[in-house]
């Protein structure tokens, strides 16, 4: 069922040409919940660095993070 509603959504982003970002969006909208969206955002992009981790892995775990679960926030 789950599958159906991806490939529809492909389908349909497909037929209208719709861009990347938008689609991207939408299946975030429509497949993952908000209480879901802020549990991830609590555990992939406002943790901490790990203890031993590099820190330019750790910063780019916050960026892809912040790619992935389209988070728009100022560097500051």
């Amino acid at each position: 069922m789950l599958s159906r509603l991806i490939v529809g959504h492909v389908t349909q982003a497909i037929t209208t040409r719709q861009k990347f970002g938008n689609f991207h969006a939408n299946l975030l909208g429509q497949f993952v919940p908000s209480r879901q969206m802020s549990q991830l955002r609590a555990e992939r992009y406002e943790r901490v660095q790990f203890e031993g981790e590099p820190f330019a892995t750790y910063v780019q775990s916050i960026r892809d993070a912040e790619l992935v679960l389209r988070i728009k926030e100022n560097e500051k």
